[in-house]
């Protein structure tokens, strides 16, 4: 987190720390909790800057922890924005999801164009 993200997170933000899933050959996920909010939201915030990590860090993504309800609800939020975007006659608009998981929602941008 302190290299590659530069978020400023010292042993004290964490809250526990595990992996998930069963032992075995596969990839676990490592679940963190931090004790604020605030170092998550700082660590999310940053999450762009894995695209230009060294290799060593290129197999690593950051995500919310979020229940199968709430995964559902993020898929056909994304759902609505794609078909929103593709029925847009004018090609000016696209729709985006924004909004913390549970509370996302669609919104309008207008396109920026190269010339």
């Amino acid at each position: 987190m302190n290299e590659v993200l530069e978020v400023d997170c010292r042993t004290e933000d964490i809250k526990r720390m595990f992996r998930m899933g069963l032992r075995g050959e596969h990839v676990r996920p490592l679940m963190i909790e931090f004790k604020t909010r605030e170092v998550k939201n700082l660590l999310m915030e940053s999450a762009g800057r894995l695209r230009g990590a060294p290799d060593k860090f290129k197999g690593i993504s950051v995500t919310h922890d979020m229940t199968l309800a709430k995964r559902e609800q993020c898929k056909q939020t994304v759902a609505e924005a794609k078909a929103k975007t593709a029925a847009d006659t004018s090609e000016e608009w696209k729709f985006l999801v924004r909004g913390l998981p549970g509370k996302m929602k669609v919104i309008r941008v207008r396109k920026r164009f190269q010339y």
